[in-house]
């Protein structure tokens, strides 16, 4: 495949300040859980690209092993961060039947006090069936993150019940991001297990939407970071952002564009920190993205992406070395993309197309400044820094 890119500014989010480590490692507490990562799979594979009219032998099962090893070959490796949520932005057009919008505008509003729920208001709700249908079915990235959650697999009997008693707190993580329209679609190498945890992800994901991204990336940050404490410097922003955007123009058959997307997904993805992602939190946030066919192209002859006007967005949440009750940070990097494939339905007139490959991707990392010990105690959490920054710009959409 022959193919062009058009880069623009580009810089990493790092982890770290400019003028260095500080003297100590700092590590704050927080409950995750290790997770078994989705993976890119032939048969899955296959299934996605059958869905966008791919059925020659460049998807026969053999060839997607060979493509998914060729792949699999090419992903950076080295990186240390870790992910421990995949998730996509899906449009707010996208409407849930009316027992799962009764079920996340009524559960998503519930108070945790003590970071506990009663598992009889959820598993006691008309809409829990109805709901987890509707962000689960026809997603098993997403079914297999949440069997994770729930202790129990997808498609059990009484898999939602079970779920309910097992861990109400996981139900009602899953409708506070449903409020924001955003749906889990795999499973990471990390998960959260609290409720600290829980609502910093919810807020990464509230900080990274792009109009409140760029209020924050206008702001200075914080100075003597580590030291910095809860409310202080409040003209200053805690997250260390990043960005990237690449363009890239492509001439070669659908299967071949496709490949292209998984490669450059992937490089794009570790690019965007300074210290990159770990290869298996690559591959787990590659499964999931082929696109159906949209009504405009089968109107159009053309393939492409863009849904509603919008183009994807796909949500992942870091964590900077994580073990079960402890880490040194957490971030979040959106990667808003479109694959366009000209004339993509004659594959017998014209079996190379013109194909267009875009990615933006937004980041901010949150590197934890918490310690509890010592003459220099500070605890302020990486959720009070996201709190504090979610004041300092308050931008809801």
């Amino acid at each position: 495949m022959k193919g062009t890119m058009e880069s623009s500014i580009n810089y990493a989010a790092p982890w770290e300040e400019e003028e260095g480590e500080p003297d100590e490692v700092l590590e704050e507490p927080m409950s995750m859980r290790e997770t078994t990562p989705s993976k890119v799979e032939a048969l899955g594979l296959q299934k996605e690209l059958n869905k966008v009219g791919l059925t020659c032998e460049q998807t026969s099962e053999r060839t997607l092993h060979r493509y998914i090893d060729e792949i699999r070959g090419q992903l950076p490796t080295g990186g240390t961060a870790e992910v421990f949520c995949i998730a996509e932005r899906v449009p707010a057009g996208s409407v849930a039947p009316a027992a799962a919008a009764s079920f996340i505008d009524e559960v998503s509003s519930y108070s945790l006090e003590g970071g506990t729920i009663d598992s009889e208001s959820i598993s006691g709700h008309d809409g829990l069936d109805s709901f987890l249908d509707f962000i689960l079915e026809d997603n098993p990235g997403g079914q297999q993150f949440v069997s994770q959650l729930a202790g129990v697999n997808y498609g059990d009997r009484d898999f939602a019940q079970q779920f309910a008693e097992n861990n109400p707190e996981g139900v009602y993580f899953l409708a506070t991001l449903a409020e924001q329209n955003i749906v889990p679609t795999a499973s990471g190498t990390w998960a959260v297990d609290d409720q600290a945890g829980r609502k910093t992800t919810s807020d990464l994901a509230e900080l990274v939407v792009a109009k409140r991204w760029e209020a924050l990336n206008q702001k200075k940050p914080k100075s003597d970071r580590t030291s910095c404490k809860k409310g202080e410097q409040p003209d200053r922003r805690w997250g260390q952002t990043g960005y990237r955007k690449e363009s890239y123009k492509l001439k070669g058959t659908s299967a071949e564009a496709i490949k292209k997307e998984y490669r450059e997904f992937g490089s794009n993805l570790s690019a965007a920190i300074v210290e990159g992602i770990s290869k298996e939190g690559i591959e787990a946030t590659l499964t999931n993205q082929i696109s159906p066919l949209q009504d405009e192209s089968f109107e159009s002859n053309d393939y492409d992406t863009r849904r509603e006007g919008v183009d994807r967005e796909v949500l992942v949440c870091l964590v900077r070395n994580p073990s079960r009750k402890t880490n040194q940070g957490v971030g979040v990097l959106s990667v808003t993309w479109r694959l366009q494939i000209k004339n993509y339905k004659s594959k017998k007139s014209a079996t190379r197309h013109d194909a267009s490959l875009d990615f933006t991707i937004r980041s901010i990392l949150y590197p934890t400044v918490y310690n509890s010990s010592g003459p220099e105690k500070n605890t302020t959490t990486v959720y009070d820094q996201t709190q504090d920054d979610k004041k300092l710009c308050p931008i809801t959409s």
